[in-house]
């Protein structure tokens, strides 16, 4: 390699350091954001500049990546996204409801059991069991194996059923 280029690219290289012209780039998981910004937010490219506004409420996905931008003289943190960079403050992250059930993955049927291990019932495979919070998970030893038994709701009623045999 030549001196010229070594010296070139620590020159450019320290051009991008002196004036951030890749408004330090970095990456960060992609997800799904909501506009929370009640009169719509608008969305730039990497060097800033505003090429969109999306209204309140409307969904963006966002792409790997950040940017700084330096907006009426505060810096901002932009998240990348399918319409462009965004600012994080003003972005949502989209969370995914959680599961209320529980589906037995077990050919032979689960047995459904009270807090002291003791079989008390057998639902089919395929069968919808609800999921709670509430009593605590209990560990059992059954047939010399341990397994932990997670509270679930079935016709009503509260019961535990191993977690290894739930999806």
């Amino acid at each position: 390699m030549s001196k010229l280029f070594k010296l070139t690219t620590l020159s450019i290289l320290s051009l991008i350091a002196i004036f951030g012209l890749f408004n330090n780039v970095s990456t960060e998981a992609s997800t799904q954001y909501t506009v929370t910004a009640k009169s719509g937010l608008n969305f730039r490219n990497q060097n800033c500049k505003i090429i969109k506004t999306l209204r309140y409420g409307t969904k963006v996905n966002g792409i790997s990546g950040t940017i700084t931008c330096k907006v009426n003289g505060i810096n901002y943190k932009m998240i990348n996204t399918a319409d462009g960079y965004a600012a994080q403050n003003f972005l949502s992250a989209v969370t995914k409801p959680t599961p209320t059930t529980y589906t037995v993955n077990a050919t032979g049927g689960l047995n459904l059991r009270d807090i002291g291990c003791n079989k008390l019932t057998t639902v089919a495979n395929g069968t919808k069991l609800g999921k709670k919070d509430y009593p605590k998970p209990a560990d059992c030893i059954i047939s010399g194996k341990a397994y932990t038994l997670v509270p679930v709701s079935y016709n009503g009623k509260t019961y535990f059923a191993a977690k290894v045999f739930l999806k």
